[in-house]
């Protein structure tokens, strides 16, 4: 996979001692790149020849653009003019891509960056597909169904999952392991890595590949890049547990599989500083594959869903609050679910998506969990059912959806595309929630994969199996039906900032 390394300077008018270098990286693959879209039935396949690069401040109110000149074919260059930007917090840059059609096809966005008065800072930027998917960086073998991502407070992402620990660096598209220290945790699946409000990663349980469960409590520490064991005696070894931060640097962890029946309904909660855990009220029923949603601030959790001891989905509910203990079982949802979505959404709605159903069916239905505590239907009528799909709320406030669709009949096909879907929501009105859903992009199929925002604002999708999720969740797809790709999304609307043309 052919990747660029570019480096832009943009002067500042305000201080000619000042200079912003922005560091690009071009994601893509030979099948696909930003450079070329090519192409519908209905539209010819064009290269990339207008880029426009674009510095804007919204607490400023301030928006700078220049045409940027794409010379890659010749020297592996794109030159710009000084764009006229000023010292302030704040900052980002864009780089929008149009084909000789004069339609938007690559789109990248920096992180937030600060303009000194006198200096030079350099400023990191992907450029991907709008609205679209492209390979970032491949993980030789892949990372195994069941991996977790989690963003670290300098923008690297921790990843947890049957090829064990790495790091992946966004902006320069690579993995490590040798960079990773201490107590390292044995490779695993079905484990929870929960993100704690100072940085810093609890990893917990999970399985191996052949379903067996696997002890222990690691914390990351990302400043070091080490882990550390923690020692918690009688704390129950299970793999497919949900969990959710609670303030006060503790973590909820809930349900799982064991190897004792009893610790499927156990709740604890892990107060990493002292080193200790405490029970909770226990769940209605001992699951796995249920879903932990925080709510709004101070609101408690969400538990929904799972799978029961026979391995059929289920369909209750209940809320633990911030502080600890069950606040209240709540009524059941609509549809049992397991291996489901579970978003909370901008306006305090939980929104529930898919899942395996209770008749053995893939669930294509949704519904939301409201701040008053009841259930209602989505209309999500001509979807293509899914389960182990992963899901997140973009900065516009949608939920992005990728993954989890059926293996058509024949042998697994590596190469083989798919669509994400896209909902978003409006309102309750009626006894129901409206929302529309638009198929979006094209992602290599997988499932059980892990998905997480990025300081940038665009999605990066991470490990996940090729075939369906199996009735047994816990015995792993062969490894060699594991995807390589890492991808990434850029949204090409944010928010207080519409879609570039």
């Amino acid at each position: 996979m052919k990747r660029w390394m570019l480096v832009l300077p943009l002067v500042l008018s305000c201080s000619q001692g000042t200079t912003v270098n922005l560091k690009l990286r071009i994601a893509g693959d030979e099948r696909k790149t930003p450079l070329r879209n090519p192409g519908t039935p209905n539209t010819p396949a064009s290269d990339v020849d207008v880029l426009r690069l674009e510095a804007y401040n919204p607490t400023l109110g301030v928006t700078r653009q220049g045409e940027v000149t794409n010379d890659f074919a010749v020297s592996n260059e794109i030159k710009v003019g000084a764009l006229d930007i000023s010292e302030g917090a704040g900052w980002r840059t864009q780089l929008a891509g149009n084909d000789r059609y004069g339609a938007l096809f690559s789109l990248g966005r920096s992180e937030a960056f600060d303009i000194p008065k006198e200096g030079t800072i350099d400023v990191n930027m992907v450029l991907g597909i709008a609205d679209d998917f492209a390979t970032t960086a491949l993980a030789p073998g892949g990372l195994g169904p069941f991996t977790t991502a989690t963003v670290l407070p300098d923008g690297a992402v921790l990843l947890m999952g049957l090829s064990g620990p790495s790091l992946f660096a966004p902006h320069a598209g690579t993995l490590c392991t040798d960079c990773l220290s201490g107590d390292l945790p044995s490779p695993r699946q079905l484990h929870t890595a929960t993100l704690l409000a100072d940085g810093s990663v609890l990893v917990a349980g999970g399985a191996t590949a052949a379903g067996q469960p696997v002890e222990g409590v690691y914390l990351f520490t990302p400043s070091t890049r080490t882990f550390a064991a923690l020692a918690l005696p009688q704390f129950p070894a299970r793999y497919g547990s949900a969990s959710a931060a609670l303030p006060g640097g503790r973590v909820l962890i809930a349900g799982g599989r064991g190897a004792v029946a009893a610790d499927a309904a156990r709740v604890v909660v892990i107060d990493v500083a002292a080193g200790t855990f405490e029970e909770q009220p226990p769940l209605p029923q001992g699951v796995m594959l249920a879903a932990a949603t925080p709510l709004e601030t101070g609101a408690g959790v969400l538990i929904t869903g799972g799978l029961d001891a026979a391995g059929t989905p289920v369909a209750t509910a209940s809320v633990y609050a911030a502080e600890g203990g069950m606040v209240r079982r709540a009524v059941p949802m609509l549809e049992a679910r397991a291996a489901h979505s579970a978003t909370l959404l901008a306006d305090g709605y939980v929104f529930l998506f898919g899942g395996h159903g209770s008749t053995g069916s893939t669930l294509s239905s949704a519904e939301v969990f409201t701040p008053g505590g009841k259930f209602l239907s989505v209309d999500s009528a001509n979807l293509e059912p899914r389960a182990g799909h992963a899901a997140l709320r973009l900065d516009s406030d949608a939920v992005l959806i990728v993954g989890g669709q059926a293996e058509p009949a024949g042998p697994p096909d590596p190469a083989r595309l798919v669509s994400a879907l896209r909902f978003s929501p409006e309102r309750e009105a009626g006894g129901k929630y409206a929302g529309t859903f638009v198929p979006v992009g094209q992602v290599v199929a997988r499932n059980a994969a892990a998905i997480v925002a990025l300081p940038d604002l665009s999605v990066l999708v991470a490990g996940g199996a090729r075939p369906t999720l199996a009735a047994e969740p816990s015995v792993a797809p062969v490894a060699g039906d594991w995807v390589e790709s890492l991808e990434i999304f850029v949204p090409c609307a944010i928010k207080g900032k519409p879609c570039p043309r």
